[in-house]
C-alpha cells in the first residue's frame, strides 16, 4: 500500500481522540513518514490547540473547503518536519451556520482524499466527529483502517457495538479498538479480553487513566512532554501498528 487514510473514531465525545490522534501523527513524521491530521470534526474543532497553535483565525479552514470558498490545498499547515494539518474554524459564525444549515460531508471528505495527492503523504489521519452521524459514517466509508477508542464504560462498550456494526456494513478493510482512560486497578488482561471477544477485534493500545495527561489539558503534544512515558509507549504501539498496515 502506497498510503493510507485512517479514521479515528469514538461512540461520544471526550474519550481523548484527538489527543490521540495528534500524539500518533507526531510520531508517525518523527520516523519519517508523510502525515497529515484533518480536523473532520468541523461542527466542534480544537484538535490545533494540541499542536500547540492559538486560538487565531487562519486565513482558511476545511470549513471554507465545505462552504466552498477555499480548496483543501490552501487549508493545510505544517506543524513540524513531516506533519500537517487541515484545520477547521474555530469562529463562532461560521460554526453557528454549520449546526443551523448543515452541509455536504461527501465535499469534505472528496476534499481529504484530495490531499493525499496534493501533500504526496503517506497516512491521513481523520479526527471524526464522534457518534454515528453521516459525517462520521462517510470518514469511515473512505478510511483504510479505523481505529475506534473505548473507555471502559457499559455506555461506551454499548455504543461502540453499534459502531463497529455500522462498519462492518461499510466494509472498512480493518478495524481496531484503543482502549482509553483504564482505570490502574482494573484488571488489564480481563479487560482485554471480555472486549476483544465482544468486538472480535485486536486492541492495539491500552492506555491509562493517568493525571499526567490530564494535567497537561490538553495544551501541548504529550509525547514531546513525556517521551518515555508509559502513556507515551501507547502512542509509539498505535503508530506501529498503523506503520504495519501502510507497509503490509
Amino acid at each position: 500500500m502506497t498510503d493510507l487514510i485512517v479514521a479515528i473514531h469514538s461512540w461520544r465525545g471526550g474519550t481523548g481522540k484527538s489527543n490521540i490522534t495528534a500524539n500518533v501523527a507526531s510520531i508517525l513524521a518523527a520516523r519519517g513518514l508523510r502525515v497529515c491530521v484533518a480536523d473532520a470534526d468541523i461542527k466542534s474543532p480544537g484538535i490545533h490547540t494540541i499542536f500547540g497553535i492559538g486560538d487565531a483565525e487562519p486565513e482558511s479552514t476545511l470549513t471554507d473547503v465545505v462552504f466552498g470558498t477555499a480548496t483543501v490545498a490552501s487549508v493545510t499547515m505544517q506543524i513540524q518536519e513531516n506533519l500537517w494539518l487541515a484545520p477547521a474554524s474555530m469562529d463562532v459564525g461560521k460554526i453557528a451556520r454549520l449546526h443551523q444549515r448543515g452541509y455536504d460531508p461527501k465535499v469534505l471528505n472528496l476534499a481529504l482524499q484530495d490531499l493525499l495527492e496534493e501533500l504526496k503523504l503517506d497516512v491521513l489521519l481523520i479526527d471524526t466527529h464522534p457518534g454515528p452521524g453521516t459525517e462520521s459514517l462517510l470518514s469511515l466509508a473512505i478510511c483504510d483502517l479505523g481505529l475506534v477508542i473505548v473507555r471502559p464504560d457499559r455506555q461506551d462498550l454499548n455504543g461502540t457495538a453499534i459502531m463497529m456494526t455500522l462498519a462492518e456494513k461499510l466494509e472498512v478493510p480493518e478495524l481496531a479498538v484503543i482502549m482509553n482512560r483504564v482505570p490502574d486497578d482494573f484488571n488489564f488482561a480481563q479487560i482485554r479480553q471480555q472486549v476483544e471477544s465482544l468486538y472480535n477485534l485486536q486492541i492495539i493500545a491500552m492506555l491509562p487513566h493517568d493525571n499526567d495527561l490530564l494535567k497537561l489539558a490538553s495544551e501541548e503534544l504529550f509525547c514531546g512532554k513525556f517521551p518515555k512515558h508509559r502513556i507515551t509507549k501507547e502512542f509509539e504501539r498505535i503508530a506501529s501498528h498503523i506503520e504495519e498496515t501502510l507497509h503490509a
